[in-house]
């Protein structure tokens, strides 16, 4: 009885991997797509040099 029982919680298990594994996916080309965009309209105010520089100093932390 134990063994079905944990086959079962084991297939539940890998399951759950994979829809984490598929939204995640799904998440980060969502934000990189998003990225283009944004970087467009702050290039129009900041010029892209103190934006590298903000990106490279902030980075580190995030």
């Amino acid at each position: 009885m134990n063994l079905t029982l944990a086959r079962s919680q084991l297939a539940l298990l890998r399951h759950s991997r994979r829809l984490t594994t598929l939204l995640l996916i799904a998440t980060i080309g969502l934000f990189w797509g998003g990225n283009w965009p944004a970087v467009r309209f702050i290039l129009m105010d900041v010029p892209p040099f103190t934006l590298r520089a903000i990106g490279f100093s902030t980075g580190p932390f995030c």
